[in-house]
């Protein structure tokens, strides 16, 4: 029975993908991010005020 070998250019080829790929991630990684302002930072804008303001008045609690 005939086995079947993978070429080394293939192996090579494929670290380099890899390689490309996991630098680029790492790259992005890096981005910078707002500076917080409070103890409830809601960068993406999902949190109601409603609960934003329950959460920092806890916060202010949890913190004095």
């Amino acid at each position: 029975m005939r086995r079947w070998s993978v070429p080394k250019y293939c192996w090579a080829l494929l670290l380099l993908a890899a390689l490309l790929f996991f630098s680029v991630n790492a790259l992005k990684a890096g981005e910078t991010f707002p500076k917080p302002t409070g103890a409830v930072n809601d960068f993406a804008g999902v949190i109601p005020a409603q609960y934003k303001g329950q959460m920092e008045n806890l916060a202010r609690e949890l913190l004095a």
